[in-house]
């Protein structure tokens, strides 16, 4: 997992690859839950659902959420809500006289 996020860091640094804002992010929690995944079905003392263990399911579900969250930022071409562009950004720092 560090390997993947160094990598995708120094391609972005170096301008090989157009990172937007939070994909570092996303990708380390779709990794993380990706493992936890595997990690929680080693346990033999868990809450189960069904077949799965809760903790599985939880991890499932954040996962799918950054799955979800990568193909917003890049299916659909769109940023994240919160992150201000540069344009709209100089519109808004104007100084008032």
């Amino acid at each position: 997992m560090l390997a993947l996020i160094g990598w995708l860091f120094w391609r972005g640094v170096k301008g090989a690859i157009a990172l937007k804002p939070g994909t570092i992010f996303l990708v380390y929690f779709a990794a993380y839950s990706l493992g936890r995944v595997w990690i929680e079905g080693l346990r033999m003392d868990s809450l189960m659902i069904g077949p799965l263990r809760m903790a599985q399911v939880v991890s499932l579900g954040g996962m799918s959420i950054a799955v979800l969250s990568l193909i917003w930022l890049y299916g659909l071409k769109r940023s994240i809500p919160d992150t201000v562009t540069p344009s709209s950004s100089a519109k808004t720092n104007t100084r008032r006289s």
